[in-house]
């Protein structure tokens, strides 16, 4: 690997590491460190959900495996699915012709593992008729470290927040006087 692939790495790392670490320090609280090779497992692991929600593979254990043994699935409606089982149902539950996108993931260092944070985009549809619908909805997941690599603790579907020009109840706000 080329010296500055390596530098790049530790900078970016250490930028994304510090504000975290600062805040969980201030409240007494150990935050673990994460490298760049953390970051990327991660990562693949949140584009191997997409994959293995929308397939049903190994009659959706492969989607179950990627959460801890007591790890949890909390829908948007708050149902939780918890347990190799329960998660398998999750990702058997065929919704046709549809495929998950998590985008914008913001991964950070926290106490026990990583949070993390993403956008769902959906495409349905097949061929000429197919679409990308972003709900506004997204993902909130505890992400811990374990023997088999970075696993998903929970992952909770959310709305999204609303834009920050919006008033409150979702309408555009107005625009400031001149």
């Amino acid at each position: 690997m080329p010296k500055c692939s390596i530098v790049f790495a530790m900078v970016v790392s250490g930028w994304l590491w510090a504000p975290s670490t600062a805040l969980a320090q201030q409240k007494g609280e150990e935050v673990p460190t994460l490298t760049a090779l953390d970051y990327l497992e991660i990562q693949q692991l949140v584009h191997k959900y997409a994959h293995a929600i929308d397939t049903c593979n190994d009659n959706g254990y492969e989607y179950a495996r990627l959460y801890t043994p007591d790890g949890v699935y909390i829908s948007q409606n708050g149902d939780r699915s918890q347990g190799p089982d329960k998660l398998a149902e999750v990702s058997c539950k065929r919704r046709i012709n549809v495929s998950h996108l998590s985008m914008n993931l913001v991964i950070e260092p926290a106490p026990g593992g990583a949070t993390g944070k993403s956008y769902l985009v959906l495409v349905t549809g097949q061929g000429a008729q197919q679409r990308f619908e972003r709900l506004g909805v997204g993902y909130e997941d505890f992400y811990v470290k374990t023997p088999q690599g970075w696993r998903f603790k929970s992952r909770h579907h959310v709305p999204s927040p609303p834009p920050a020009n919006t008033a409150p109840g979702g309408k555009p706000a107005a625009a400031p006087a001149r």
